[in-house]
């Protein structure tokens, strides 16, 4: 790691890290050596492995070379033109090798990559605000996102340069992203020859669209069934050769030598790309689709073998085939057909928890029997459309009121349904992508409100969409908020605060994601008690509870929602749920407090002494701000006499004195932070290391962070205490490993 000495990362290293520290003053002044590091640049070394779809659902690892990255990037940048004035915009998830153009191409031409966050790329909005706030000039995308991003209103700029690779363009797209960008790539290749391995300009008024020519370094030939090469104007499978080929599948040479053939006239090593092609007179290459089944969904490849796969293991389902319909708006669709007792929802459910999203079907027809050819196989022509409206069950729920009438009729006009159950999915029902956006549109019309495209697809009911419809919460409604969401791992729980955790999110990242919450307790102070750690408590677990159902839990606190974390720990445990962790962070109980009396009396006797007017002025007015402490911090809600519950002051510190003396324990690890920089206010006051918990827990730890009180959850602090939650973590997990 090499990162400035005060960098929050270099304090969140584990001991005995290698790194770097620019900056520190220990190596300022000390020789320098200008001679270059002696780095290897072998061509053959791995650049990187990205796992694509397999036909059997085992993924197969592509081994590409750093040669072979090398090779496309040079050949992008000379044949599109890429500049170092150039602003790129980088949208691909990194997990699809289109994103090796977003981030390296840019850098390669001494180009700036403006990155898109996740929302921003999935939503068209968003990302028509980005293009036009940041002077983007260049971006790559699937059709799909380019199609999506034209009927957000995008209209580009004269400069602009558009790429499109991943599926095939259609000539009407091509001609409505012409009007919008001087220039538009159309990019081919598959990811066993390194992201791309032709490209072309498709000019204004072209007669059809093709993949162009081969970039740099790279032969492509047409071959027959046999491996033998076919007459110009033939059709023939793509087989691709040169510097772009992948090195083979990671510890799989059965496969690599199936798909990677060495020419025995020539001796040349070439890739059999399963896409079918032909030659055009003028030298030109078109792709005319997939020698098997496989497709391209949103520029995603997919073997319906790897869905089918995974829906056999549902129960009652006999045999299923997956194909892909395109639609008249030329987004593909995904059609689960299936032979069996299994409802449709049982397939869509388990399609949405093991697949990809872009792997889930969206539309499903159960059959009786598979039709089949003469020679027994199934015939794919004579297999029934999908009619999302024959699956609505019998007593489904119909709209109940105003709204979800409004919106059931929204996603009638798109689905082209007849009946829409308010809680169906709407991507079950036969939505994608682009559908979701003309469904948002409707909305907008309808209501005059615009709903981030995340909630639709967060929310996918007629009710769900209903609920974000700019409804007020409820005042005592709990309010949470996932941080971050790094992972599929179980969430760290933020109790009693949402702003409070934001850098902890950050540093807890790769550690699991991290839900912050907040749960009103109100009260009306003329008629009740004050609330009990236990009432308080037992609100923040049935909210933890309806979001993640079963532990283990991993929980944490500051100050007092550090004492109410440990209690929704201990009722957990009593319903029998596991916690492994609770995080206190500076929660410290009364035992933990040490007052050294003779240092109190000489401190107060000077302030006496030094002016007593003043000291007796502060004295008075401290009890009067103690009287009013409740009423002044949270006033009543007039119209039901109910405050919400404060979480200081003399009420809160009566409460944390009786919780005290319950003794609570708990099974689980409880880890105490202690912020060392205490209030210098009270001089006298000392507190244990264990802030008074060390027997409250079967396991127990604690660690000092140099910070004041708030200053724990914060930059360099928060990293600290991250350092140490992660390492327990791993802990924990490795134990149960």
């Amino acid at each position: 790691l090499i990162a400035p000495v005060d960098s929050p990362l270099i304090s969140a290293l584990p001991p005995g890290t290698p790194h770097l520290a620019l900056g520190d003053p220990r190596t300022e002044g000390q020789d320098t050596n200008d001679n270059p590091l002696e780095i290897s640049n072998d061509p053959e070394q791995l650049a990187y492995i990205l796992f694509t779809s397999g036909s059997t659902g085992r993924p197969k690892g592509v081994e590409i070379p750093r040669g072979a990255l090398a090779n496309f990037l040079s050949s992008a940048t000379k044949i599109i033109g890429i500049k170092p004035t150039d602003r790129q915009a980088a949208i691909s998830t990194t997990t699809f090798d289109m994103s090796e153009l977003d981030f390296y191409l840019p850098i390669w031409a001494g180009a700036t990559v403006v990155i898109a966050d996740k929302d921003t790329a999935l939503d068209p909005i968003r990302l028509r605000t980005l293009l036009e706030q940041t002077g983007v000039s260049v971006m790559q995308a699937p059709p799909t996102t380019w199609r999506l991003l034209l009927d957000a209103g995008w209209t580009g700029s004269p400069s602009f340069r558009a790429l499109t690779g991943g599926e095939a363009i259609s000539w009407a797209l091509a001609q409505r992203l012409l009007d919008c960008a001087a220039e538009l790539w159309n990019l081919y290749g598959p990811t066993e020859t390194t992201v791309y391995s032709t490209i072309c300009q498709i000019p204004r008024g072209v007669d059809r669209i093709t993949i162009g020519t081969p970039i740099y370094n790279t032969i492509i030939s047409l071959r027959d069934p046999a491996g033998r090469i076919v007459p110009m104007g033939t059709i023939g499978e793509i087989c691709i050769a040169g510097r772009g080929l992948a090195l083979g599948y990671r510890s799989r040479p059965d496969l690599t030598a199936e798909r990677f053939i060495i020419d025995p006239k020539t001796g040349e090593r070439y890739y059999r790309t399963g896409d079918l092609g032909r030659y055009l007179p003028d030298g030109r290459l078109e792709c005319l689709g997939r020698v098997d089944h496989q497709v391209k969904v949103r520029g995603f490849r997919v073997e319906p073998m790897d869905i089918e796969a995974q829906l056999r293991m549902v129960p009652g389902v006999t045999e299923v085939l997956v194909v892909a319909l395109v639609r008249g708006d030329g987004d593909p669709q995904l059609v689960a057909y299936w032979v069996g007792g299994a409802s449709r929802d049982a397939l869509h459910d388990h399609a949405k928890s093991t697949l990809p999203r872009y792997m889930v079907p969206s539309a499903y027809v159960r059959l009786d029997e598979f039709p089949l050819t003469t020679t027994g196989k199934i015939d794919r022509k004579k297999l029934p459309p999908p009619d999302a409206s024959q699956d609505v069950e019998e007593g489904a729920i119909l709209p109940r009121n105003d709204q979800e009438a409004i919106v059931a009729a929204a996603w009638r006009e798109v689905l082209g349904l007849s009946t829409v159950p308010v809680d169906k999915d709407f991507f079950s029902l036969g939505g994608t992508s682009l559908r979701v956006v003309q469904l948002r549109t409707l909305i907008k019309k309808a209501f005059g409100i615009e709903l981030p495209l995340r909630d639709l697809f967060d929310h996918p009911t007629v009710e769900g969409i209903v609920s974000r419809l700019g409804k007020a919460p409820e005042a005592d409604a709990p309010v949470v908020s996932w941080l971050s969401k790094d992972n599929d791992r179980l969430p760290w729980i933020g109790i009693m605060g949402i702003q409070l955790f934001e850098d902890m999110a950050k540093e807890l990242h790769g550690s699991g994601p991290l839900l912050a919450m907040h749960v009103p307790v109100r009260y009306n102070p003329d008629t009740e008690p004050f609330p009990s750690i236990q009432r308080v408590a037992k609100a923040y677990v049935d909210e933890i509870r309806r979001l993640q159902p079963a532990g283990p839990y991993f929980l944490l606190g500051l100050c007092y929602g550090g004492i109410v974390a440990f209690e929704a720990a201990a009722q957990l445990e009593e319903e029998g749920e596991r916690v492994a962790i609770v995080a206190l962070l500076d929660a410290e109980l009364p035992k933990a407090r040490r007052s050294r009396i003779f240092i109190r009396m000489g401190y107060l006797l000077g302030r006496l002494i030094k002016d007593p007017l003043d000291f007796f002025r502060k004295i008075s007015g401290r009890l009067s701000k103690a009287e009013g402490h409740r009423s002044s911090r949270c006033p009543l809600d007039t119209n039901r006499g109910l405050m919400e519950m404060p979480v200081d002051g003399p009420d809160v510190d009566k409460e944390i004195a009786r919780y005290q003396a319950l003794n609570r324990g708990i099974q689980g690890w409880a880890i105490a932070f202690r912020a060392t920089e205490r209030d210098s206010a009270a001089p006298w006051i000392e507190v244990t290391e264990d802030l008074g918990w060390v027997d409250r827990a079967e396991k127990f730890s604690f660690h000092d962070i140099p910070s004041s009180h708030l200053g724990i959850v914060r930059g360099s602090h928060a990293a600290q205490v991250a350092r140490h939650l992660k390492e327990a973590r791993r802990s924990v997990e490795n134990t149960e490993g």
